[in-house]
């Protein structure tokens, strides 16, 4: 998908990916336990400039709910 995003060339010229955002979690941070804390997240793309990609980021003991709202704000959602 990130792939073909990049490839892709949006109605700007610039490449689908950086007008976009993808956002990748799975609610658990270990299965077995349903632990709820260290869950792995991954968002791509440039959201129009909105997001600054190519970084590795820990925020411990931070609601995953922070990171949606900031992604609904990326989006133009105000909270």
């Amino acid at each position: 998908m990130l792939d073909y995003l990049a490839g892709a060339t949006d109605t700007d010229g610039s490449p689908m990916l950086d007008n976009t955002v993808l956002v990748w979690g799975n609610e658990l941070g270990v299965g077995n336990t349903h632990d709820y804390k260290n869950i792995p997240w991954l968002v791509a793309g440039g959201g129009g400039g909105s997001i600054h990609s190519g970084r590795y980021l820990q925020y411990p003991d931070v609601p995953h709910n922070n990171l949606l709202v900031s992604v609904c704000n990326a989006m133009g959602f105000a909270t």
